[in-house]
């Protein structure tokens, strides 16, 4: 079914959405018991009037439709003040004579649409100094009180006994809208309303915006007929005009309609407005006749209004506060517990406060680093854990927060016994490690004034089903299930903050960690570099004791042995020098791990000058041309070790090619205070998954005889310098492509 329809006794699916669409800010007509028009200006002609004109002027309205405003007032000086004024609300409400007459009105002047909207009432005399007083009483017993509930008791007698009506009810908002009577002051024959609830469809989202514009809306006589306007519209749109700002607007007959059905002859709403959003409003009923408040006495129930609102929010405010205070007091605790002990989650689940109390939760679960450790009554490890993946999914803020996980995670009906509202605080959301705060079902009872299901009677009408309001507001009793106690913003903002605090703790934890196993890499590192050092230097003795034997041999007694004999022999030669040219190899690779750098700043088109001088007879025999487009850059290195790393490479370059037409490019790329340094030819290229494998010691991609022999050493020392320098090496290769290796060093004073 649809949102917002229902399913009505006839069995027929019913739109709830026609009320929330119906346009009650251009109804096109007043009530009745005040008088409407619209004035262009500057010259105060009638534009609009209402069709009720008759019963104050004896004058048909469209004979006045044209004519001068002023003509209808005995003196004009008022109105022509109040429209000297910025905002006309200042000088709202005028006391004004018809010249007809000779009455007395109140005159409230607005703007909209390019005409001036005035709406006139017959004076109700009341004594303005008595009525000041009273006020002033009022303010008085408001702020006297102590508390919100205090508050709102003292606000609906202070309003009963300014207006004399039968009842006064504060009607609080919740977040769906629904209402709920909070305060109420009545007659004693009257059936008491405290505590119910109403749907959020009695009053809909377009006439809780009407609040913002104009706070207090009266309903004189809910059986009024209404006063049409003539003509219908904006004479100067040809729109509906809207009628937003006049307290005469015409209502919905379905809300007429509904005042009827609960008995109620008149009607008043004050908005209680808190951080510029609907709160609330203070609701008056009477049963028994019209009722005709002055325009300066709804004007009083406004400021009394403000007023109430204001100590709403500072009420509201204080409470927080001092939940916040006491909160943040147990995460404060809680932290530097946590902080000083060696297991930080074992801290927070032992003792007292433990982390359950941070957000009045019965039970906490951690899922951190593989483990699952809680608090309470838990659901099944096997669900926790299903429970953060799927929140992860949901979470971008870093905390999440349902007070009804079965409606916000479908399927997990199954452990809202000790899951239903959930808190859940990221430690590491991509990892789904979270801290759950957890709160079980509570069913509960509500009690509405009638059945909040069917909001909206349907009847077959001319035009097809037309919905009329509900008859029955009979006590009405609802078991609520699949909700916890909702979390307060208190318990919110006090998890928010020790999840950072987790957070923060964790990555402490993790860096030092990581610095002491840095630590012992660098021992393992420094004592393998030392045992190859020994073992390097320490093999080179009998290597070469079977150099100098296997050549003597072949030299004194090579005429006495068989060409078999001489082959082993020169096997034996040829290994032991291979094996002598990797112990250099791994000698000087330890020795780089153990050796000091001389860093200094260094001239590299010097260090490469060098480096190709050294190459100048392999470059020229194997015809190859290099290229330097630019001047190299000035950069701190050790300018020794940077030269083996040009040899190496430029070495690589010079062996690892067999095209026509060779050459080598180097040259360097600048930003940010360094230089790319790189090294690029046109050989035989690389395939893309040896890329990192090349700078590992000993590492060959071809046979030991292929492209001129070597040990595989080269890159794994170039590799070894750029780490020592703080550096990195890279390449970008395919086979029979050019391959470049990129590294980077500081630039000169940068």
């Amino acid at each position: 079914m649809a949102e917002g329809t229902y399913i009505d006794d006839a069995g027929r699916e019913v739109d709830l959405s026609s009320c929330e669409r119906e346009p009650i800010h251009i109804p096109g007509a007043i009530q009745p018991h005040g008088l409407f028009l619209a004035l262009r200006e500057p010259d105060l002609t009638i534009a609009v009037v209402s069709d009720n004109v008759q019963d104050f002027l004896g004058k048909e309205a469209k004979d006045l439709l044209g004519t001068g405003f002023e003509e209808l007032l005995d003196e004009t000086d008022g109105l022509h003040r109040a429209l000297a004024e910025d905002d006309l609300e200042r000088a709202n409400p005028m006391r004004v004579r018809l010249a007809a007459d000779d009455a007395p009105y109140d005159l409230a002047l607005h703007r909209s649409q390019g005409l001036l909207l005035a709406e006139l009432e017959p004076s109700r005399d009341r004594d303005a100094i008595e009525l000041a007083r009273r006020i002033r009483l009022a303010m008085a017993d408001l702020q006297r009180t102590e508390g919100l509930q205090d508050l709102f008791e003292a606000a609906v007698c202070v309003v009963r006994d300014l207006t004399g009506f039968e009842r006064v009810m504060v009607y609080r908002f919740d977040k769906e809208w629904n209402g709920q009577v909070v305060a109420e002051d009545k007659a004693d024959h009257l059936t008491p309303y405290l505590g119910l609830r109403y749907p959020a469809s009695d009053i809909p989202k377009q006439a809780r915006a009407l609040y913002s514009l104009n706070k207090v809306r009266l309903i004189a006589d809910s059986a009024y007929q209404p006063a049409h306007l003539v003509p219908g519209g904006n004479p100067l749109t040809g729109e509906p005009l809207d009628l937003s700002l006049v307290g005469l607007r015409s209502v919905s007959p379905i809300h007429r309609e509904y005042l009827g059905n609960m008995g109620v002859t008149a009607s008043m709403s004050i908005a209680l407005n808190r951080r510029e959003t609907l709160w609330g409003i203070i609701a008056l009923h009477d049963h028994r006749s019209p009722r005709y408040p002055s325009y300066e006495l709804r004007r009083a129930c406004e400021l009394v209004g403000d007023s109430v609102a204001l100590l709403i929010s500072e009420r509201e405010a204080m409470r927080e506060y001092d939940a916040l205070r006491e909160k943040d007091s147990l995460r404060r605790e809680l932290t530097g517990r946590m902080q000083q002990a060696d297991d930080f989650l074992e801290a927070l689940l032992t003792g007292s406060p433990d982390l359950r109390d941070v957000a009045g939760a019965e039970a906490v679960a951690v899922i951190w680093r593989g483990e699952v450790r809680g608090l309470g009554p838990l659901p099944p490890e096997k669900r926790l854990r299903e429970l953060a993946a799927a929140i992860a999914e949901r979470d971008t803020g870093g905390l999440w927060a349902s007070q009804s996980l079965p409606e916000d995670l479908p399927g997990f009906e199954d452990i809202q016994e000790t899951a239903c509202g959930v808190l859940a605080g990221a430690i590491n959301r991509d990892r789904h490690e979270y801290v759950l705060w957890l709160r079980p079902e509570r069913a509960r009872v509500v009690s509405w004034g009638g059945n909040p299901e069917k909001p909206v009677r349907a009847k077959e009408g001319e035009s097809g089903l037309v919905l009329h309001p509900r008859t029955s507001f009979e006590l009405w009793k609802q078991e609520v299930r699949g909700r916890a106690e909702p979390w307060s913003r208190a318990e919110e903002e006090a998890a928010s903050r020790l999840r950072v605090n987790l957070v923060d703790e964790a990555i402490t934890r993790a860096n030092r960690e990581l610095r002491l196993v840095n630590e012992r890499l660098r021992e393992k590192n420094a004592e393998m570099d030392s045992f190859a050092y020994v073992v390097s230097h320490d093999l080179k003795e009998p290597l070469r004791g079977l150099q100098f034997h296997s050549k003597t041999l072949l030299r004194d007694h090579g005429d006495k042995l068989d060409e078999k004999g001489i082959h082993k022999l020169e096997r034996i030669k040829g290994l032991s020098e291979r094996m002598t040219g990797l112990m250099d190899a791994l000698l000087e690779y330890s020795r780089m791990g153990r050796t000091e750098l001389r860093v200094q700043e260094c001239d590299l088109n010097e260090v490469v000058e060098n480096v190709l001088e050294l190459l100048r007879t392999s470059v020229e025999r194997k015809g190859f041309e290099v290229r330097i487009p630019e001047p190299l850059p000035c950069v701190s290195c050790d300018p020794v070790k940077i030269g083996e790393v040009y040899n190496n490479l430029i070495s690589n370059a010079l062996k690892y090619n067999d095209k026509a037409e060779k050459w080598i490019k180097l040259g360097a790329d600048e930003s940010n205070g360094e230089a790319w340094l790189y090294v690029r030819d046109n050989g035989i290229g690389i395939e893309q998954e040896h890329h990192g494998d090349i700078f590992g010691m000993f590492k060959r991609l071809h046979g030991r005889e292929e492209w001129g022999g070597g040990t595989g050493s080269g890159l794994a020392m170039v590799a070894k310098i750029l780490e020592r320098h703080e550096s990195s090496i890279k390449v970008e290769s395919e086979p029979g492509e050019e391959t470049t290796f990129y590294f980077n060093l500081p630039l000169c004073g940068g």
